[in-house]
């Protein structure tokens, strides 16, 4: 279910450190995949919950289940 779904967020200045980093050494990092993620897990449900704590704070939030329809 996408509001359970985790997510690992980043600072993008920490991932832009990465990538220079990533250029500047003797070559072992080519050819290499790096996983970059924040140090804090949430789900989606609780990133709208902190969003909206800071960007509408008297605003409700609504949970809709929104359901794909089977493929025939």
């Amino acid at each position: 279910m996408l509001p359970f779904r985790r997510i690992q967020p980043v600072y993008v200045i920490d991932v832009a450190a990465a990538i220079v980093n990533s250029l500047k050494d003797d070559g072992t990092s080519m050819g290499k995949i790096y996983e970059l993620g924040g140090p804090e897990i949430y789900t989606l449900h609780e990133l709208v919950i902190i969003t909206a704590t800071f960007v509408a704070p008297t605003n409700k939030i609504l949970n809709l289940h929104l359901r794909r329809k089977k493929e025939m």
